[in-house]
Formats: structure tokens, C-alpha cells, sequence
């Protein structure tokens, strides 16, 4: 008995070392991508009016537009030259049974699928929907809104602007949604 176990283990060890000698030969060769190496990313395109849930909010982007005031109203001044605001109004409501930070969510613009613009902050102000702002359980927010300075090429030019959206993901590479805006 103990001879066919040596036996086995030996001839286990001889295909465990010829396989990996295989590999070492074959390691250059051009590698065919399969289903299991691809990246791990999910995302899910929505249109402005619907209600995505991330989390524990839902959120409506009701509208967007261009200005050249930072958040469309003078008080807060013009933009530099060459730069106008991207302003996307949202609804946020706390669907969980505890407050929300908004800390907690990312939301990014995209422009032309590269390039990346992130909300600006200027003060916590009734209309803005800033950092650390927080939604108590099934409280809801409406016409806030998310600043962002961008280049005027991104207004006069009809390249795809997205607003991306996620949870707990500084740089937006696992898990989000994303708003088509035009």
C-alpha cells in the first residue's frame, strides 16, 4: 500500500514539475483574454430624470447647464478666462435607516470618456451640495446643485459629458453609475 502511494505522489510531482516547465516555455507566448481576465468593473448608464440608487441614496439629476458664474449666481463671481461651470442639479434622498454623508459618494464629471472634472466647493451654501454634507434617514434634498469648472471647449462641443457617481471610490475604478447629460 505504501508503494502505491509513493507511486502516485511521485508521478504527481513529475506532471506538477513538467507543468511548470511547460509555462517557463510558454510564458512569451501570446496569452488569449478570457471572460475571467476581465477587469472587475461595473457600471450602469442612466439618463437625466432617473432615479439611480447607490447605496444608501437615491439620486435624480433633474437638469444641467452651462454658466459663467460659479454656480449661476453673481455673488460667487466669473469664471477665469477660457473656463466656464458645468452645473448639474440633483435630487439625493436617504433611503437608509441612518444618516448619509455625502462624504461617502464621488461624483466626478467625464468628459469625452477621459477626461475628469471634480465638483467644486466654494462653501456650504443652501444650494450647493457640498462634501460633507448630511442626509438624515429618508431625508431627502432637491435642486441642489454640483459645480464644476471646466474648459469652454467642453461646453461648445457636443463630445458625450457623463456625471459618474460611486460609493466609497475616490478615483471611480470599481463599482459606479453614470448620467448621460448629453
Amino acid at each position: 500500500m505504501k508503494r502505491i502511494v509513493v507511486l502516485f505522489l511521485c508521478i504527481g510531482i513529475v506532471l506538477c514539475c513538467s507543468s511548470c516547465m511547460l509555462y517557463s516555455y510558454s510564458k512569451d507566448a501570446p496569452k488569449q483574454a478570457t471572460t475571467e481576465d476581465a477587469p472587475s468593473i461595473v457600471h450602469t448608464l442612466y439618463a437625466i430624470g432617473d432615479t439611480v440608487t447607490l447605496n444608501e441614496i437615491e439620486l435624480t439629476v433633474t437638469d444641467y447647464k452651462f454658466s459663467d458664474l460659479y454656480g449661476d449666481m453673481e455673488e460667487y463671481g466669473q469664471a477665469d478666462d477660457g473656463y466656464a461651470y458645468c452645473i448639474v442639479t440633483v435630487d439625493v434622498k436617504n433611503i437608509g435607516n441612518s444618516s448619509a454623508n455625502i462624504n461617502d459618494y464621488t461624483m466626478q464629471l467625464y468628459y469625452d470618456e477621459e477626461y475628469r472634472y471634480l465638483n467644486e466647493y466654494a462653501s456650504e451654501d443652501v444650494f450647493l451640495l457640498y462634501n460633507n454634507e448630511s442626509i438624515p434617514a429618508l431625508g431627502k434634498l432637491s435642486g441642489k446643485i454640483l459645480n464644476f469648472k471646466v474648459p469652454t471647449e467642453v461646453r461648445d462641443t457636443d463630445k458625450p459629458l457623463r456625471l459618474r457617481i460611486g460609493y466609497n471610490s475616490i478615483w471611480l475604478q470599481d463599482e459606479y453609475i453614470e448620467v448621460e447629460l448629453r
